[in-house]
């Protein structure tokens, strides 16, 4: 009897995950899963590239075709350019005043300029010059998006609808805001005004109105300004006048009233308190007189009193004949000591020379005497010059600060401060009158065209030079993301290295979907195992060798229990649980089927078994085993049903009649075949997972949800299922295939 812990002996390589693999299973695994789960695979992202090669050209081809499509029905657009110069210099500057000009315009006014251009009011001049509200193109109602499309194909068109001169005005002034487009160039003061329309000669017309408009409207603008101002500026004149001529006239009168004369020393001075001024003024010298004279005079007393020498003083020493004297003092003096050198007291001529110089002395002295008494008749005539100011000063603010006369100047002072004020603001406003006169005589406009517009010979939109290379950038980008986003988007196993990759299990074989042509045999409907025995060296049919093939690499070959499940109902698992028993038998393998799907007993169904009696009955003892099992044609293959009971018990899958069922049916055939349930949907197949030698996960490509499969496969891994591998079933070999879908590429991946 076959004992499955012998065989799990006998099998210890069984994968339960890459991490804990046996060293032996470890040679026969594929090398690159062994780098890890989720690792990035370059030649797996290459063979997608190739299997998916006419999506990403097809797109590309259609973004190409969509750009011809565009550029040959989309109507072309024609741009003509303008370049004004904003003239940075500061209104009523002149000659050299415009070399600082850099510093009154900035960014701002730049701006300002920017949406000048494309205000309504300035559109609605250009509009009204050149008649825009006629032209369809600006003038008449778009249709909707629907009707443009439907006009791309189609040579009928609506006529438009008239509607009011006003609303088609307005329509053309808003049209021509989306065509018009402002740039300043870099950092400069260069506007450029670009138009966009759809006949070039219009589009350099158009732009050459724009800016003449502005142009216009600066000059409008200024001369308005300055006609405002000079208005303004007149009647505010003859109302200063008005006001000059009476505060004027009441100074004169107040003057009259009070007989206060004017003199010629400016507003609020009269000839009394000219008088007083001028005394005040005499006085205050006469003061400084008397001060400087009488220093002078007592400094010589008191040079006099302590017997000094009234040499010292400036006035002696600025006398000319003391000068004089001195000068004649010093030659007798020379002369007296010469003679006194060589000749003795009595001689004559040195009695001579002594008496001059005691005469010359003696006129010294006088003269200093002199000067003392000049100096004290300076003081005393200063001081008497200093008393008579004095009183005369005295005698003026009298009769200055009479009551009468105090508020006539009271009076007077404010009369002239109104007639001054009054003044200043009449000479203010006759000086601007002045400029603004001066500059209605030189208006200029704050810019200047530096570049007229011209024609443009091409149209600026749609250019093919750039819509078909984008048209086919795009198209190839948006076949990049089908290829790639489509599996992530559907979440399904795509291809056998993705899922190897995130299951970390290898890929037995992938099975070729079968459609209804390919079972067709004239009127008839072939069942699996009928187009396997009519179609031996169908691609299908090597696919199951290529199953036995990918057991014996994972490590299973001495295995001769082999269970099918799968995550979810409808993948396949009892066609191809099937197939690989017709395919085994047809190879001389003795082999024996077991259909333990007891909800749904596919296998059953598919051989078309006319004995009810199976596995349940087996189990319960109303059948041995022998009689139990079914002669498939002439082929050494046996088939065991699923049973007559149709409700059996739940506990007869874990009963020891079944475990010793399989046993003795491994002992007699080399090839045992355990169709069991999906794993998510009962709990059958976990508990047949320990009687087996290998587990085949069976997945339906590109149908079901990676994470479901992920999920099916841990639990099978929890009650340590001894997993061979996943079997693709339904596979468009075109698509899926490692080599862009060449007959039998895989085979060259799974022998390696």
């Amino acid at each position: 009897m076959h004992d499955p812990g012998a065989a799990n002996g006998r099998n210890g390589n069984r994968l339960y995950g890459v991490s804990g693999m046996d060293p032996i299973a470890a040679q026969n695994y594929p090398p690159h899963l062994l780098a890890g789960r989720g690792g990035f695979n370059v030649r797996s992202l290459i063979q997608q590239l190739l299997r998916n090669l006419h999506i990403i050209i097809g797109a590309a081809v259609i973004g190409v075709g969509l750009a011809v499509a565009a550029v040959q029905y989309m109507p072309p657009r024609y741009t003509s350019a303008v370049s004004l110069l904003i003239d940075p210099k500061r209104p009523g500057s002149y000659g050299a005043d415009a070399a600082f000009a850099n510093l009154y315009v900035d960014s701002t006014k730049i701006a300002s300029v920017e949406l000048i251009l494309l205000s309504w009011g300035m559109l609605d001049r250009v509009v009204r010059a050149e008649h825009l509200a006629d032209d369809p193109e600006f003038g008449d109602p778009r249709p909707s998006r629907f009707r443009q499309w439907l006009a791309l194909f189609s040579s009928a068109r609506t006529p438009p609808t008239p509607d009011a001169a006003a609303m088609r005005e307005a329509r053309a002034v808003d049209r021509l805001s989306q065509m018009i487009r402002t740039t300043r160039i870099g950092m400069t003061y260069v506007i450029r005004v670009d138009v966009s329309t759809g006949n070039a000669a219009q589009a350099q017309r158009l732009a050459k109105s724009i800016a003449d408009a502005y142009l216009t409207d600066q000059m409008e603008t200024k001369s308005a300004a300055a006609r405002r101002d000079t208005a303004w500026l007149s009647t505010r004149l003859q109302q200063l006048r008005s006001d000059l001529i009476a505060s004027e006239g009441s100074v004169e009168a107040i003057r009259q009233k009070f007989g206060l004369t004017e003199t010629d020393n400016g507003p609020g001075s009269t000839l009394d308190r000219q008088a007083v001024t001028e005394v005040n003024a005499q006085l205050v010298n006469a003061e400084g007189d008397v001060a400087a004279s009488q220093a002078k005079y007592e400094q010589s007393l008191r040079v006099m009193h302590s017997g000094g020498s009234l040499g010292g003083l400036s006035d002696v020493g600025a006398s000319r004949v003391i000068e004089e004297l001195r000068k004649q003092q010093a030659e007798s003096s020379r002369r007296l000591a010469d003679l006194s050198s060589r000749y003795t007291r009595d001689y004559p001529e040195r009695l001579q020379a002594e008496k001059d110089r005691d005469i010359l002395n003696a006129q010294v002295s006088l003269e200093t005497s002199r000067i003392v008494d000049g100096l004290r008749n300076d003081y005393q005539t200063a001081v008497a010059r200093r008393n008579a100011l004095q009183s005369q000063l005295t005698r003026l603010v009298g009769a200055v600060s009479a009551v009468g006369s105090a508020q006539g100047r009271v009076q007077l002072r404010e009369a002239e401060r109104v007639a001054e004020a009054n003044r200043i603001a009449y000479e203010a406003s006759l000086g601007r009158l002045r400029e603004v006169e001066e500059q209605q005589t030189r208006e200029e406009a704050e810019a200047r065209i530096i570049s007229e517009p011209q024609i443009p010979e091409s149209p600026s939109f749609p250019r093919p030079l750039i819509f078909l290379p984008a048209g086919g950038a795009l198209g190839l980008l948006a076949g990049l993301g089908l290829v790639f986003l489509r599996p992530i988007l559907r979440n399904r196993i795509v291809d056998a290295d993705s899922a190897e990759r995130d299951l970390s299990m290898p890929v037995l074989a992938m099975a070729p979907y079968l459609r209804k042509n390919d079972l067709a045999e004239g009127p008839m409907r072939l069942s699996i195992p009928e187009y396997l025995a009519l179609k031996p060296y169908s691609q299908f049919a090597e696919s199951l060798r290529l199953l036995r093939l990918g057991l014996r690499n994972a490590g299973v070959d001495g295995a001769n229990i082999i269970q099918f499940t799968s995550a979810i109902p409808g993948e396949g698992k009892s066609t191809m649980a099937a197939s690989m028993a017709v395919s085994a038998a047809a190879a001389g393998i003795r082999t024996v089927i077991v259909d333990l799907d007891f909800h749904n007993p596919a296998i059953t169904r598919l051989f078309r078994g006319d004995d009810p009696e199976g596995v349940t009955d087996v189990l319960i003892g109303n059948v041995t085993a022998g009689s139990a099992l079914q002669q498939y044609k002439s082929l050494p293959l046996r088939i065991i049903g699923a049973g007559s009971i149709d409700e059996p018990n739940p506990d007869l899958i874990e009963s020891r009649q079944l475990r010793e069922l399989i046993q003795n049916l491994s002992k007699e055939f080399e090839l045992v075949i355990l169709d069991t349930p999906p794993v998510l949907a009962i709990a059958d197949p976990i508990v047949i997972s320990s009687m087996v030698d290998a587990t085949v996960m069976v997945v339906a490509w590109r149908n079901t949800p990676s994470d479901t499969v992920d999920y099916a496969v841990n639990t099978l891994r929890a009650a340590r299922a001894p997993l061979a591998g996943l079997l693709l079933n339904k596979v468009n070999i075109a698509k899926s295939g490692p080599y862009g879908g060449k007959a039998y590429s895989y085979k060259r991946r799974i022998a390696a």
